[in-house]
């Protein structure tokens, strides 16, 4: 229960909570003579609040979650949240929420690690768990969600990408060489244009996304570390250069970059994702010996935990030269 201050005036005031609205958290005054008055007041407020919000069903709690929500999270993470809501705890979307027992709750967490990935489950209650709350603040089951996967990252090798290059043509090479020679991702590739250029220096500063209604929007990229500047190396210039100034940089919608991207590797056998090309550069930044913190800045990432997954995959390949070394004298001298 929140505490009540006295006031400059003598009297008393405690501040109730109301809930989020338009993405803020909203609280309701009660003042009184006395502390006591003034947090009894307070207290039988959120009691009445709690036993009505309390009536409201899960899919409603979820639905309006995501509207308070619509203001200030991306188009793309709004649209994430709308599949979540149409695809998992359905079972128990017409519950009611002072229905919710930890067995129900872990019954469908149980039921959804069967058919998804741990953080798809880990995702989707995130959701559910920060809806109910909105209306009940006292919403803290007891559960068991799924142990953490650790995802190993596959990284293109060197002549995978010149293959690649040495093979595509118009958008889909530019495409490629953006996002292998400058770790673009595709969203930012696709929302470049020709104002983003001042000599060798390319502006990051938006990304093409699909909205909640499935239509790709241009929009500001999604946190501070996504802007930045970076230097382009001479070929991408002399190659910019050569394209035409009358559209943006690449003038096709990022789904049909992954489909160009999908269909010319499949040729030649080639296993990694357009996405993994950001991983053949953070390699390369790492293998040069470019300092963490300029790596994550030249990337777009907030953190190090992507080129803590990159590090790994370059001590693997360290390891395996290694042993193979090893295991050749080892057969050298003792045949």
């Amino acid at each position: 229960m929140a505490t009540a201050r006295k006031l400059p005036s003598g009297s008393w005031r405690v501040l109730a909570y109301v809930g989020v609205v338009d993405g803020k958290r909203e609280y309701k005054s009660f003042t009184a003579p006395t502390k006591k008055e003034a947090e009894y007041q307070a207290t039988l407020y959120a009691v009445k609040k709690r036993h009505s919000s309390s009536k409201i069903k899960v899919e409603d709690a979820i639905d309006r979650y995501i509207n308070s929500k619509s203001s200030v999270l991306s188009p793309k993470t709004i649209r994430e949240y709308k599949g979540m809501q149409n695809r998992y705890f359905q079972s128990i979307s017409n519950a009611r929420i002072d229905q919710l027992t930890d067995e129900l709750v872990q019954s469908e967490i149980n039921s959804l690690s069967a058919s998804v990935s741990s953080k798809t489950v880990r995702n989707a209650y995130a959701l559910f768990r920060s809806s109910v709350k909105m209306f009940d603040r006292d919403f803290n089951p007891i559960i068991s969600l799924p142990q953490k996967s650790t995802k190993k990252v596959i990284i293109p090798k060197d002549k995978e990408v010149q293959t690649l290059l040495a093979n595509a043509s118009g958008a889909l090479y530019t495409a490629i060489l953006l996002c292998a020679a400058l770790g673009l991702r595709r969203s930012e590739v696709c929302a470049l244009n020709w104002e983003d250029i001042s000599g060798d220096q390319l502006n990051i500063d938006k990304a093409m996304v699909l909205n909640a209604d499935g239509k790709w929007i241009i929009k500001k990229t999604k946190t501070g570390a996504g802007t930045r500047v970076l230097t382009m190396p001479n070929s991408v210039v002399q190659h910019l250069s050569t394209l035409s100034k009358e559209k943006r940089i690449v003038p096709i919608k990022p789904d049909s970059v992954t489909s160009e991207y999908i269909e010319l590797r499949k040729k030649f056998g080639i296993k990694t994702k357009l996405h993994s090309l950001r991983h053949h550069y953070a390699s390369t930044l790492l293998e040069i010996g470019v300092p963490d913190l300029y790596a994550i800045e030249r990337t777009g990432h907030a953190t190090t935990h992507i080129l803590k997954a990159v590090y790994q995959h370059i001590k693997d390949e360290k390891e395996a030269a290694v042993d193979a070394s090893i295991i050749s004298k080892m057969n050298e001298l003792y045949k």
